[in-house]
């Protein structure tokens, strides 16, 4: 499958408004760490956990009336980012994401089968599915109260979703080796905010944000040897537009001097269009499917952030 690269560059996005704390009482935390205003330096901070696919609807055989559909295992998450405070209390950010799972099912009997225009009586197939983000964001932190603050970030996200299916049919023709495949690619803009209550070394906090993208889609579908009347699919379309939402919750613990942070939480992220399945209940397909504009990457994670 094809891989694509990162965009050579991300701009930054910057507006927003600086509300009115005092210098000395602003505080701004990102990635479960704090930095008191006025005192710039960077802050390092990984994120990692087990995450898992959902609404894939990833039908690989039916028989009949009833589908099958693989159940994925949960897979390693992780988020690195390193950002940047600034004397007045802003600070710029770039994080990176990542997530790769892949299921495997294999069965006998007779079948009918999602890719071409087939069925026989046996299947073996792998299906992986592979997302990544990159972020570049400006941040405005705004304290309400001592115990009280909330970050805003304004800037650019790339979202990358693959999807492949391979694997083999056999059919009363013979074996066939089967390949589908789909890349979402998108750039666009983010907007996102975190709410943190927090008393001495001990805070909870909550965060969301909305990614607007826009980008392309591509599809390809095969069978090998291909049947004869049909023909593969190969598919691109660039006028596509997508988001992700995305929430999380956690809770830290900061050193005294907040030179080090720790915290849990959990977080989902659900990519609209992006992950769209253009080949997908192709003309006379054995098998129909839902559509699937959309799929969501829901995980529990650690994390961890120096200051210095």
């Amino acid at each position: 499958m094809r891989r694509r690269l990162f965009p050579a560059a991300l701009a930054l996005a910057t507006a927003a408004l600086l509300c009115g704390a005092s210098a000395a009482q602003t505080r701004y935390d990102y990635g479960g760490g704090s930095y008191a205003s006025g005192e710039e330096g960077f802050l390092v901070f990984i994120e990692a956990g087990v995450a898992n696919p959902r609404n894939t609807d990833n039908i690989v055989a039916a028989a009949g009336p009833n589908v099958i559909i693989p159940e994925w295992d949960d897979e390693l998450a992780g988020r690195l980012g390193i950002a940047y405070g600034f004397a007045g209390g802003n600070k710029i950010a770039v994080s990176f994401w990542g997530f790769s799972a892949e299921q495997s099912e294999a069965g006998s009997g007779s079948f009918e089968f999602p890719i071409g225009p087939t069925d026989g009586f046996g299947f073996d197939v792998t299906t992986e599915i592979e997302a990544r983000t990159a972020e570049a964001a400006w941040v405005i932190p705004h304290a309400f109260t001592d115990a009280v603050s909330v970050d805003w970030s304004i800037g650019l996200q790339y979202a990358g979703f693959e999807e492949t299916t391979d694997g083999v049919y056999g059919t009363t023709g013979g074996q066939l080796d089967v390949a589908k495949s789909l890349e979402g690619t998108m750039i666009g803009a983010r907007a996102a905010g975190r709410l943190t209550y927090r008393r001495g070394s001990l805070s909870a906090s909550g965060g969301a944000g909305l990614a607007m993208l826009s980008g392309e889609i591509e599809a390809s579908s095969s069978l090998t040897p291909q049947p004869v009347g049909t023909a593969p699919l190969m598919l691109t379309d660039d006028s596509r537009s997508g988001t992700i939402l995305d929430v999380d919750i956690r809770g830290a613990w900061h050193t005294s001097n907040d030179k080090t942070s720790v915290w849990i939480g959990w977080e989902q992220q659900v990519w609209e269009d992006i992950a769209a399945d253009l080949a997908r209940n192709l003309p006379d397909s054995e098998v129909i499917s839902r559509d699937r504009d959309s799929v969501t990457f829901s995980w529990f994670k650690a994390g961890v952030s120096f200051k210095f």
